[in-house]
């Protein structure tokens, strides 16, 4: 168990075990800390290409090691969004993914147009700018972050 904990807004998290300071985060956290070598740069790109998202943590010995993750998609997915393409709904999907990532789930989906690396509070903002642009807009969410008014 961790003796303290912080959240770094939009970069990982930072905690300290037994005295020791361990780094869980994205590439952003690693190269501020001066931790991204060009070879781990290039693990990460290479994830990123797969469309996982890739997160670096770095123990007290500097050795780091990396998470990839990855948003598995309902089967059915592609068959709803299909069906509403066909209705000329315009389907679009607002994301906090990278935009890779993004474009390789709308290429599996169908989806007509894709909105990423936005932050919760960004996506309440495109919604508004997708009434203006179409009027009537309905929303599916797949997390908390989507649930905000």
């Amino acid at each position: 168990m961790a003796d303290q904990f912080a959240a770094l807004h939009r970069r990982g998290v930072q905690g300290t075990i037994a005295g020791q300071t361990y780094y869980l985060g994205n590439a952003r956290l690693m190269t501020e800390l001066n931790l991204l070598s060009p070879e781990w740069q290039a693990i990460l790109a290479r994830l990123e290409q797969q469309a996982y998202t890739a997160m670096v943590l770095v123990t007290p010995a500097g050795a780091p090691g990396v998470i990839a993750v990855a948003d598995v998609l309902r089967p059915t997915a592609a068959a709803a969004i299909a069906k509403l393409n066909a209705l000329d709904v315009a389907t679009v999907m607002l994301t906090g993914d990278k935009l890779l990532t993004a474009q390789r789930i709308r290429e599996v989906v169908g989806v007509s147009l894709v909105k990423a690396e936005l932050l919760p509070e960004n996506k309440l903002d495109e919604i508004k700018a997708l009434q203006q642009q179409f009027g009537v807009v309905a929303m599916l969410g797949d997390g908390v972050n989507d649930a905000r008014p």
